[in-house]
């Protein structure tokens, strides 16, 4: 009895050896092999991870789902792979995929420290492979413009001459809007290929994300996509502005304050234009002196950045060139004797604007051009009920006629559009 138990023993001994022996093999074998990309892109000439920037947050947000649930077990490594947009320097391109590659290293690190040792680098320095699968893709291009640039790109030329014969195609700026923005990016490329088979896995695991949903099960990963929902965004509808310069000069002689204030209007990536109202309007209770004048400007911006076409709200920023006409009235007395008159003008200006917030920027500009007014000299009686009209005359004036430090705020409205 003894030996037949000692014998059923031994049996089921070998077995259980046999069935571990056959699931290691064919995990050796190796399960299908798996990847899923994660795309980040940068802002121009940065390698700084900025979460809010076009649809970076959604890619950190699928990322981190999918390695939550995966975890060490699943992971075999994470690639990735970076590169720059065609523009600039090849040398400084080179150090900007090296700079966002090491950036993803780093979060990948600090958010999943389980996957440190399975993080592999692969700069690439430019994006030229890309580019040129935009441009075949791209439908709205036409025939000639899409032979052009593909007949630069594939080219014997070096980097930099191929990038500066793509500046003089008239088609650049479209191809710089709409494509270079995508092309600075890292691609943070998880791949799948270990399934430990002491570890328990569910029959299915379901993670249900902004784009796709995917299902784990003991063979690998089968993604399906599903309905992309629309995303919220802002779009700009105008944008209203004051000068501190004129606000601030009330600080030093009341009577100097010269409230104002502006409107100006976006259009598309480079345009806006503009109207301004200044309106101060004090006179003492004695009438021995003034500060009238009312001043209206109109105007038109051309902006020199090129701006971000996936984000409406990066407009009205950069430096700036502009034109403005301007006319008004006044009545300015600064003790007992003063002058009245009417004032045209006409001048160009130059300005930078800050972007402080989304919504919010500050605009420091000067302007030069021409002035003219008619004017009409007067002198008050000594109780300056009266004022006693002496000689009038006219005044042309060439130079500065702007100066001005504003804070802005865009009013804008939110908009549904797809997710890309």
């Amino acid at each position: 009895m003894l030996a037949l138990v000692i014998a059923l023993l031994l049996c089921v001994l070998f077995s259980l050896r046999a069935g571990a022996q056959d699931v290691i093999a064919s995990h050796a074998a190796g399960f299908p092999s798996v990847a899923k990309e994660f795309k980040i892109t940068f802002p121009s000439n940065s390698a700084k991870l900025d979460r809010s920037y076009r649809f970076n947050e959604r890619a950190f947000i699928r990322l981190d789902s999918l390695l939550a649930v995966t975890g060490e077990v699943f992971v075999d490594s994470v690639i990735v792979v970076s590169k720059a947009s065609p523009e600039g320097s090849e040398r400084g391109n080179k150090a900007l995929a090296e700079g966002r590659a090491e950036a993803i290293r780093a979060y990948v690190e600090q958010t999943h420290p389980e996957l440190a040792d399975r993080v592999r680098m692969s700069p690439r320095h430019e994006a030229w492979d890309e580019l040129r699968q935009m441009l075949v893709d791209d439908p709205t291009l036409s025939s000639r413009a899409r032979e052009r640039a593909l007949a630069i790109i594939d080219g014997d030329q070096s980097s930099d001459a191929k990038k500066a014969a793509l500046r003089r195609l008239p088609e650049y700026k479209y191809i710089f809007d709409n494509y270079y923005p995508a092309l600075r990016f890292s691609a943070i490329v998880v791949m799948f290929d270990r399934l430990a088979f002491e570890v328990p896995v569910p029959d299915e695991v379901v993670i249900e994300i902004a784009e796709d949903e995917f299902v784990y099960d003991q063979i690998g990963l089968v993604e399906r996509p599903i309905v992309i929902p629309e995303l919220p965004s802002r779009e700009p509808l105008f944008a209203v502005s004051t000068n501190l310069v004129y606000d601030f000069g009330g600080l030093i002689r009341p009577m100097s304050w010269t409230p104002n204030i502006s409107v100006e209007v976006p259009i598309g990536q480079q345009w806006s234009a503009y109207a301004e109202y200044d309106f101060p309007w004090w006179l003492t209770p004695e009438n021995d002196r003034a500060w009238e004048i009312l001043k209206w400007d109109i105007g038109a911006r051309w902006w020199f950045s090129r701006h971000n076409a996936s984000d409406p709200m990066d407009v009205l920023r950069g430096h700036f060139l502009g034109i403005d006409f301007g006319a008004g009235y006044y009545d300015i007395e600064p003790q007992h004797k003063g002058y009245q008159g009417e004032f045209q003008m006409v001048g160009l200006e130059y300005g930078y604007a800050f972007r402080l917030a989304p919504a919010w920027r500050l605009d420091l500009c000067v302007g030069a051009g021409w002035m003219g007014t008619h004017y009409r000299y007067y002198e008050g009686t000594s109780d300056d009920v009266h004022l006693i009209y002496q000689h009038h005359g006219k005044l042309n004036w060439f130079g500065p006629v702007k100066a001005g430090i504003s804070i802005k705020y865009i009013f804008n409205r939110k908009v549904r559009r797809a997710a890309r």
